[in-house]
């Protein structure tokens, strides 16, 4: 063997330390990467469960007051009056009782609010329900609009809404909002 072959021999033995950290570096962009698009996915499933949550809860009033179409005022007044905080058991139990149409009205928001908390309700943050008629009164036949706001927030963004006092919001992505026009 010559000298020129015995200088290629000995290069082409094996990868050399630069090459073997160039590779361990791209390895480690690629990993982080694939990281950071599982935790985007992860924030991404959260939010689309709360929107989901949203509508189930939204649908489910409307239901309700597709039922009782007398009540339109009494939701209007129950859903701007309810306090989350007090999820004391109304006084009367309208799923095993006859109860006027205020009654039902009122029955209904704890329901949704309170006895079905572990559906959606208390699992979204600031949840805000507004219920409108037009006319106004909420005759019944009358068009109805119910707003749904709530903070999309990521799982990595829940720190600070307990103590947020002037921004519902503060430390989420964005304030949401779901619209439903409905005549019962």
């Amino acid at each position: 063997m010559n000298k020129k072959t015995q200088k290629l021999n000995r290069r082409s033995q094996g990868a050399t330390l630069i090459e073997v950290i160039i590779s361990v570096f791209i390895f480690t962009v690629g990993v982080l990467a694939f990281a950071g698009l599982q935790s985007r996915s992860i924030q991404s499933t959260f939010d689309n469960t709360q929107r989901d949550q949203v509508v189930w809860l939204t649908q489910s009033l409307i239901d309700r007051v597709r039922v009782n179409k007398n009540g339109g005022a009494t939701y209007e007044t129950a859903l701007r009056d309810f306090d989350l905080a007090d999820c004391s058991t109304p006084a009367t139990l309208c799923d095993a009782a006859n109860c006027t149409s205020a009654q039902m009205a009122t029955f209904d928001v704890w329901d949704l609010y309170c006895r079905n908390s572990f559906q959606g309700a208390s699992a979204i943050s600031a949840l805000s329900v507004n219920f409108s008629c037009d006319p106004v009164g909420c005759a019944p036949g009358a068009d109805m609009l119910i707003t749904t706001n709530w903070c999309a927030r990521s799982l990595e963004s829940t720190e600070g809404l307990a103590t947020a006092a002037d921004d519902v919001c503060e430390n989420t992505i964005s304030e949401m909002e779901y619209r439903v026009g409905f005549r019962p």
